[in-house]
């Protein structure tokens, strides 16, 4: 019989490995950090350095960090300041991932912050208070302020620049790809890498006992108690879209109506209208199956509703002043006591 021979992982190369690729990923970032430094400066803006390393330098002590909540914002504090023409100033914070997604617990929620995400291949932008507390995703560069003033030619001259430096581009391959396109007489469109988040946690719906999760394929929400609903994020809820399902829903239109309007799966509209505050989560497992709230979906008017009493029960009616519908008992007993009453002035007025 052979000895058995066990070969036993090699820790330290292991270590080394990691460590290097931290240091890929290091390096990467102060890239990424130069070329939106100068598209900024090409753009027309004044650019500072303003991270913890540059204007904290006496403070910064790997081995001896600052603590507590000023400590806090000091250490996070944002990469660059950036100067517009109109000498508006913005915080800028600048990451790199390759793949383009990045973890919220890596995005720290800096006061008045935009925060710009370098991919292999595309550079997008968020503000930091949207992410932490709305959940918003990343945006193509030009969507926010101060972005919105760089030319579009620009961002594509970095965005070159992006694919050759941090990508797995280089100059001579775009060089053919430019004579190629000039050949044909088109645009090679590739489709770019996505800049997405991994959320742990949304400020609006933890403020309501609520936990909100993305992982890039589904987002969920779910409660203290253990009810959650999920769907996919593949195709986004677009504002107009958004508007629309807040009107049907608030029209009394049923789960099952609005879902074939807007061509919606239940779960996603239902998601939302969670999202927007409109539904408790305690009531999603009802509208998913295509169910109704006994719920009013529109605010009480005091001054043109009334109650009445049906059978024992209190119930709602939307009434209109002193027009105002009641329940249809009440309503008939009311048309009969005045129809009684001009038959009997009409009899008054043939005896006179």
């Amino acid at each position: 019989m052979g000895e058995v021979v066990r070969v036993m992982p090699d820790l330290k190369s292991q270590e080394e490995g990691t460590s290097k690729k931290m240091m890929s990923n290091m390096t990467k970032g102060k890239i990424a950090e130069k070329i939106a430094i100068q598209m900024f400066k090409k753009a027309g803006f004044k650019v500072k350095k303003a991270g913890y390393e540059n204007t904290f330098t006496d403070l910064a002590d790997k081995n001896n960090l600052l603590k507590g909540p000023a400590g806090q914002l000091i250490r996070h504090h944002p990469d660059l300041i950036v100067i517009d023409k109109q000498n508006n100033a913005y915080f800028v914070e600048v990451k790199f991932r390759k793949y383009g997604v990045i973890d919220q617990k890596d995005l720290f929620n800096y006061p008045e912050t935009q925060v710009i995400l370098f991919t292999k291949d595309s550079i997008h932008c968020q503000n930091l208070k949207d992410i932490h507390k709305h959940g918003k995703k990343f945006l193509s560069l030009r969507s926010l302020k101060p972005f919105s003033d760089i030319p579009q030619s620009l961002i594509d001259k970095y965005t070159k620049k992006v694919k050759r430096t941090l990508g797995d581009e280089n100059f001579f391959g775009q060089l053919i790809e430019e004579f190629s396109q000039k050949i044909v007489g088109k645009t090679f469109r590739q489709p770019l890498t996505e800049g997405k988040i991994k959320f742990t946690y949304v400020e609006d719906y933890m403020s309501d006992g609520y936990y909100y999760e993305n992982t890039g394929e589904k987002e969920t929400i779910s409660s203290v108690s253990g009810i959650n609903i999920s769907s996919s994020t593949n195709n986004e809820w677009s504002d107009y879209k958004i508007q629309i399902l807040k009107e049907y829903y608030r029209s009394g239109m049923s789960v099952n109506d609005i879902s074939r309007n807007i061509h919606r799966s239940r779960k996603s509209l239902v998601l939302q209208l969670v999202k927007e505050g409109l539904v408790d989560i305690r009531n999603v497992s009802l509208l998913i199956k295509g169910g109704k709230l006994k719920t009013k979906r529109y605010p009480k008017n005091r001054s043109t509703t009334r109650n009445f009493q049906v059978r024992g029960k209190k119930t709602l009616s939307r009434g209109h002043g002193r027009g105002g519908k009641g329940n249809v008992k009440g309503q008939k007993k009311r048309n009969s006591s005045k129809n009684r009453r001009s038959t009997s002035e009409r009899k008054r007025t043939k005896k006179n």
